[in-house]
C-alpha cells in the first residue's frame, strides 16, 4: 500500500508523466476496442457462412432424397439410396467421359459381396436421366465400411457436373460360419 500512494505522490509532482501514461492508456484502450470490433466481424461473417451451408445443405438434401443425385465436385457423403452412401473423391476427363474415385459406405446392418451400381445422366432433350453406365465394386463390403472404387464413365458432355447413381445389386451377406 505504501508504493502504490508513493507512486501516485511521484505522479503528482511529474505531470508530464502522469500525460505520458493517461496518454499510453488511452491507446491501449482503442486497441482492445479495434480489436474487439475486428473479432466481433469475424464472428458475424463466419456466422453468415455457416448459416448459408445449412441453406446450402438442406436444399441438397430435399433434392436428393427422391433422385439419388452425386455432386462430382461435393467430396462429402452422398446418399445414393439402397443403404450406400457415396463420396467423390476425384473425377476427371478421360477419353470420352469422366473416370471416377471415391468411396462407397456401407449404411445397412448385413455384407454385401461385389455390388453393382448403374450411372445416369441428365439428358436435356428428353428431360430424364439415362442410363449411361453399370459399375461393380469388386470388393466385400461390411456393414458400417467404405470401400474405394473407380468408375468409368464414358460418353459424357463436357459440363456434367451430376450423375444418378442408384444401387443394382449384389451378393447379401447375412452372416457367416
Amino acid at each position: 500500500m505504501k508504493k502504490i500512494k508513493n507512486a501516485l505522490e511521484s505522479l503528482k509532482k511529474a505531470p508530464m508523466l502522469r500525460i505520458l501514461i493517461i496518454l499510453l492508456l488511452s491507446a491501449l484502450f482503442i486497441l482492445v476496442f479495434l480489436y474487439l470490433r475486428y473479432l466481433n466481424d469475424e464472428v458475424n461473417l463466419l456466422s453468415g457462412r455457416i448459416f448459408q451451408n445449412k441453406l446450402n445443405v438442406v436444399s441438397l438434401k430435399a433434392d436428393k432424397e427422391s433422385e439419388n443425385i452425386v455432386y462430382l465436385s461435393m467430396t462429402e457423403f452422398q446418399e445414393i439410396g439402397g443403404g450406400f452412401n457415396v463420396s467423390v473423391k476425384s473425377a476427371a476427363k478421360y477419353l470420352t467421359g469422366i473416370n471416377i474415385k471415391g468411396l462407397i459406405l456401407n449404411l445397412q446392418s448385413v455384407t454385401y459381396r461385389n455390388p453393382t451400381f448403374i450411372v445416369y445422366v441428365y439428358n436435356v432433350g428428353k428431360g430424364e436421366h439415362v442410363k449411361k453406365a453399370e459399375f461393380t465394386v469388386n470388393k466385400e463390403i461390411k456393414p458400417g465400411h467404405a470401400v474405394n472404387f473407380s468408375a468409368y464413365i464414358p460418353d459424357l458432355p463436357d459440363r456434367t457436373n451430376t450423375l444418378k447413381i442408384d444401387y443394382g445389386g449384389a451378393t447379401v451377406v447375412f452372416y457367416e460360419e
